[in-house]
């Protein structure tokens, strides 16, 4: 009966332990990883950049986005800010290097020619053409008005509607409208929606993101940590950042890389990488350390089990061979 008590025991714990993973990986209450506290976050996020922001690392990928044709002023910018803030001095031949290029790329030919690139077709904008040239219109309500106006006269003469664009544009208006009942908390969410729609207009937002928009699925609290990203660093870091945010999730833990390395974060995530700054301010949730005991009490009540059968076996062979006596002599 004992052994029979042990398999049924067993089993239940099995079942119990598939039942926990399943609501693990099913319910939207549970999550495999959850967010820090900001203070916690913000205490990883600078142990971090201790130990990887030295001279030598940010010499070394500088030089490499120097190399590259066009250059990603937006990363070379962002690195620059790390080693300022970081007070970390760039060896003299970095120095150099960037100076010239920065006379090269910036010239007011170029510039001129990136104001008009931006102005026939926001597509062709590369960040630094976003800045100077178009994304101060994306930000007011002008531009969310003009995109109502546009769509709405698409749709009266049966041409296809940027539903996107629209929505993005109708949540920055109605958010404005609400300043005055939200004492300006809206207007984080305006600006949320204004870079969204601006990283959309020139093809930064990601896939998974450009679908949960259309189903309209968390939409606010996605706009809502941009608007927090953009309120800690600034219009071009922003825009960079929104590239490698693929979902809400995403979303919400560059908000918190954000509100604790501020104008560093671009910076931070150009030379450590996205996902080590994610882990940075992100844990294993409670409910895989309960998982993980379950799987471990589950290895060990089996191996108890195997451990049970194997004595329970012994011991019947031993008293059989005791009944049957000595092998009769030969």
């Amino acid at each position: 009966m004992r052994g029979l008590a042990r398999v049924a025991l067993t089993l239940l714990l099995i079942v119990s332990l598939g039942f926990g993973a399943f609501n693990l990986w099913h319910s939207p209450a549970g999550a495999w990883l959850v967010t820090r506290t900001e203070q916690e976050a913000a205490a990883r996020l600078e142990r971090l950049l201790a130990r990887e922001a030295t001279p030598e690392r940010i010499g070394a990928r500088l030089k490499v986005l120097l190399a590259e044709n066009p250059r990603d002023w937006a990363a070379i910018d962002a690195l620059e800010t790390l080693a300022k803030e970081q007070k970390v001095i760039l060896p003299d031949d970095v120095g150099m290097v960037l100076g010239q290029a920065y006379e090269e790329d910036h010239t007011l030919i170029i510039v001129l020619g990136k104001c008009i690139s931006c102005a026939w077709d926001p597509a062709n904008c590369d960040l630094s053409g976003i800045v100077l040239c178009n994304v101060t219109v994306s930000l007011t309500p002008f531009g969310d008005l003009a995109s109502v106006i546009r769509e709405s006269g698409h749709y009266v003469a049966g041409a296809p509607v940027d539903d996107i664009d629209l929505a993005l544009s109708a949540i920055g208006l109605g958010a404005v409208a609400i300043v005055p009942l939200t004492g300006g908390s809206s207007l984080l969410l305006k600006t949320g929606a204004g870079m969204a729609r601006t990283a959309y207009r020139i093809g930064a937002l990601s896939v998974p993101v450009l679908a949960a928009a259309r189903r309209a699925a968390g939409t606010v609290a996605y706009l809502g940590a941009l608007g927090e990203v953009k309120a800690a660093t600034n219009v071009v870091d922003t825009l960079r950042l929104v590239r490698g945010i693929d979902g809400l999730d995403d979303a919400r833990r560059m908000s918190l890389a954000a509100r604790g390395l501020g104008p560093r974060t671009t910076g931070a995530v150009e030379l450590v990488g996205k996902s080590r700054v994610f882990r940075a301010v992100a844990r294993w949730s409670d409910e895989v350390y309960a998982l993980i005991a379950s799987a471990v009490t589950l290895i060990v009540a089996v191996f108890g089990l195997i451990l049970s059968v194997a004595k329970s076996l012994t011991f019947r062979w031993l008293r059989r061979t005791a009944r049957q006596g000595p092998p009769p002599a030969a």
